[in-house]
């Protein structure tokens, strides 16, 4: 797997430890996968390095599909890479930013070369967030990248969603409306840098029952109760 040997979380946890720091919740995506049943689409949005989209690769089905997106170029270009050093053929990587509508985005400036916690740099105008370096304003350096919605992607199959995407959730749940509707998939989404009760209260508008698990929502479809046994699921690790 190729990481960022300068970030100090998801690298310094796999470095140390030989896997992912949230390894228990990419396990229980692991457990839900499967009970979807065949042939899913999984949608990792925020994907980072790929620990959840090269976690779940194996658990979609002969014939299901991982979906990737990741903002962040010099990030996204590691996910891909790891992608095809390992053959894995049903992972599509998307290098875009994942919101409510669709245009371009300006990527936040930091230096790759050194220390951070490159999972935590925030799409928004400024970075809330302290991190250990300041976000960087130089209009030679200014990049963007392509802000597309869930919606535009007309995805048919798409059972699971992990939404890991630093204040951009509500937006995200936004230009998935339809896709929710249709697909009805299972969520799990991060409520760290949102108005946890306005998305709490967005969800079950779309008729999901809302788990709390660690600093996420874990969603599930009121129709789907009896199949996903969350208690299961939410249990820690031994």
């Amino acid at each position: 797997m190729i990481v960022n040997r300068n970030d100090i979380n998801q690298t310094n946890a796999l470095v140390k430890t030989g896997r992912a720091i949230d390894h228990h919740e990419i396990g229980m995506l692991q457990i839900i996968a499967r009970a979807m049943g065949d042939n899913i689409e999984f949608l990792d949005i925020g994907a980072n390095f790929g620990v959840y989209a090269l976690g779940l690769a194996a658990h979609v089905g002969p014939k299901g599909k991982v979906h990737a997106f990741e903002a962040q170029r010099i990030i996204f270009n590691m996910l891909a890479g790891s992608v095809a050093l390992n053959a894995i053929t049903n992972v599509h990587c998307h290098n875009v930013a994942v919101g409510k509508g669709d245009g371009k985005i300006e990527v936040p400036q930091y230096d790759y070369s050194k220390p951070l916690n490159f999972g935590s740099i925030e799409f928004s105008a400024q970075q809330n967030e302290a991190l250990t370096q300041k976000r960087s304003y130089d209009m030679d350096k200014v990049e963007f990248v392509k802000l597309v919605n869930i919606d535009s992607y007309g995805f048919e199959m798409a059972s699971l969603i992990k939404i890991d995407a630093e204040g951009m959730e509500i937006d995200i749940l936004d230009g998935a409306a339809e896709t929710i509707k249709r697909c009805r998939p299972v969520m799990f989404i991060e409520f760290l840098k949102v108005d946890r009760y306005r998305l709490r209260h967005q969800i079950e508008n779309f008729g999901y029952a809302v788990h709390e698990s660690g600093v996420n929502y874990l969603c599930i479809p009121h129709e789907l109760g009896a199949r996903i046994k969350v208690s299961t699921a939410l249990r820690p690790p031994t």
